[in-house]
This record gives structure tokens, C-alpha cells and sequence, in this order.
């Protein structure tokens, strides 16, 4: 495993029934350069990686759910929080963990809000960021708040809110727990510290936190996936256009674009698997879901170096050293 790849944690599922199927669904964690490798217990949903730790979702028969936080390498439950709400995305941000959902009546079309627990506190420095209510009425049938995007500085976090007529993005500084602001019209792919990276239909660009004014915009095909690297001066794009298959390099100040591969979208290829990243690498396998992979047997990754734009194939196994 290339240095800047060891201690990347990973989050797979790793059996997924098919409908009628009894089995459950299984999640496995883990870090890139080592045999560390944990299945979570039956019934609970990996959620998020980060710090050395895995978080995952209880959502029982009875209503409300439970969050809980274990150590990636042993498995060990940490602790655990329960609410009212269901909880149905969840990041780490810094020594944050950070999750959102829906309210606990299941016929109320509202917004839970986005809460905050300090990792090193525990649930008892649980506190409020964004307050949920009624989703606007401009935003459509089926509202809800989307997947949350941390930015490289793990400073802000953003998320999408919307439904069938209209998707919105708001950011939540945390360095002051407030809504820094809600960008109209865009569902955030990314985030960095001056603007967010969202897909609207056929296009990926950028849009300033500041005032709103969009900086780049590239069209796109069918998309597979973003990466943020350097810090968040590099986005990279997976992507379907024309027959092809392809992945680039963006620079975020500017949004010009650098090819690094090209395959005919029908032949067998390797897939960017978005979030494995480190410096100047990204890791490719034989499908961009990570846990369908895995359930073939052991993950084989190639690395894809942006720098140098070569392809190292079959460079490690995934869950091995």
C-alpha cells in the first residue's frame, strides 16, 4: 500500500439481500495498510469512517433510532445515543460526529435539523446545528436532506435539501455552529472551505460561498463519483460521456480540466471508489461500490497517481498489509 494511502478507513456493505431474501444486510470497516477489518453486529447500518472509528445506525421496530461509535480496529463499543428521530446520514467532521434524518412521526414531511456530538465528550455534548420544521413548499413532494459533505478542513459541512421541484445546499460553519448559508438550485457533491462543488443536470461546478456566483462549470455525463485531494485544491471526476468512461483532475480555482482515464464505458474497467484517497492517490477496483467487491472475495485496488497519472494495477488487497 503506497504511504500516502496507509490509515485510509474504508466502509463497506458487504451483503446486500435482494428483495425477499432474509439475510441481512453486513458491514464491514477497516484501514488501508493493515488487517484491521471489523464486521459490525447484525442489525446495525455502517454509517461513516473517521478518527480511527466507525459509526453505524440502529433503527428498531419500536420507532426512534440509536447511534453507535466503535473503534475501527477492535470493534469495541465506544458508546451509543438514542433519539426520537430516525437518523439517516452521519459524518465525522474534525472531533465532531455529525448526523441528520427524520422526525419521529413517520407521516410528518419535515426536516429533522443536523446535530453535533463531540467525540472526545460523548452524548452528553449532543447540541443542535441546524433546527429542523416543515421542509418550504417550493421544494416539492418527497423532501428530504441529503448525504452530508465535510470539507478537507473538516470546517464546514454541507448538505442538500430538497425534493421533486427544487434541491437547495446549505453550509453549517462549525466553528460557530451557525448556518453560514443556503445556495438555491444545487446538490452538493463536495465542499471546500470558499465553495461547493454540485451536480446540476449534465453539468459539475462550482459555486462561491460568498455571494453565490458560480466559478467554473464542466458538462458532464452519467456521474460516478468526486474526490477532493490536496487539501481541496484538486477535485477528481469519475464520469460517463459519449461511450467513454472517464476520470480528471479539476483544478477547483479555475476548473481546468487534466484527462487521466479514458476506457470505452462498455469493456470491463476500473472504477474510482470515491473517499479512498491520500496525497496525490486514488484508488480504482473492479466497481466504484466497494462492498460489491468484497463480497467477490478479497477487494483487489489498483492506485491511480494524479501527479504522475499512472496506473499501478493490482497494487494491494484490500484487508491486507
Amino acid at each position: 500500500v503506497p504511504a500516502s494511502l496507509k490509515s485510509v478507513e474504508w466502509l463497506a456493505n458487504t451483503v446486500t439481500p435482494w428483495p425477499g431474501q432474509e439475510e441481512p444486510s453486513s458491514y464491514s470497516a477497516g484501514i488501508l495498510g493493515t488487517t484491521a477489518r471489523i464486521v459490525l453486529p447484525p442489525g446495525e447500518i455502517g454509517a461513516a469512517v473517521g478518527r480511527g472509528l466507525v459509526a453505524s445506525v440502529i433503527v428498531p421496530d419500536s420507532g426512534g433510532s440509536t447511534r453507535v461509535v466503535r473503534d475501527i480496529t477492535s470493534g469495541t463499543e465506544l458508546w451509543r445515543v438514542s433519539s426520537e428521530s430516525v437518523i439517516s446520514r452521519i459524518a465525522f467532521a474534525g472531533e465532531m460526529l455529525i448526523w441528520t434524518g427524520w422526525p419521529p412521526t413517520p407521516t410528518a414531511i419535515e426536516d429533522a435539523g443536523v446535530y453535533r456530538i463531540e467525540l472526545g465528550a460523548g452524548p452528553s455534548s449532543m447540541t443542535r446545528l441546524v433546527a429542523g420544521g416543515p421542509f418550504e413548499p417550493a421544494l416539492g413532494e418527497r423532501a428530504e436532506r441529503g448525504p452530508l459533505r465535510v470539507s478537507p478542513s473538516g470546517r464546514l459541512v454541507a448538505s442538500s435539501i430538497g425534493g421533486e421541484s427544487r434541491v437547495d445546499t446549505q453550509v453549517v460553519d462549525l466553528a460557530d455552529y451557525s448556518l453560514l448559508t443556503t445556495i438555491a438550485g444545487v446538490t452538493p457533491v463536495g465542499v471546500t472551505d470558499s465553495q461547493v462543488i454540485a451536480l446540476e443536470p449534465g453539468a459539475l461546478k462550482a459555486v462561491e460561498l460568498v455571494g453565490g456566483k458560480t466559478r467554473w462549470s464542466l458538462a458532464i455525463g452519467t456521474h460516478y463519483g468526486v474526490s477532493l485531494l490536496t487539501g481541496g485544491a484538486l477535485a477528481i471526476a469519475a464520469y460517463v460521456a459519449k461511450d467513454e468512461y472517464r476520470i480528471e483532475a479539476i483544478d477547483l480555482e479555475s476548473g481546468s480540466l487534466r484527462r487521466l482515464l479514458t476506457t470505452p464505458a462498455a469493456e470491463e474497467h476500473l472504477y474510482l471508489v470515491p473517499g479512498l484517497t491520500g496525497g496525490n492517490d486514488v484508488v480504482l477496483a473492479a466497481d466504484p461500490n466497494l462492498g460489491t467487491t468484497l463480497e467477490r472475495g478479497p477487494a483487489a485496488a489498483s492506485v491511480l497517481n494524479v501527479a504522475t497519472e499512472k496506473i499501478q494495477e493490482d497494487a494491494f488487497a484490500i484487508g491486507t498489509p
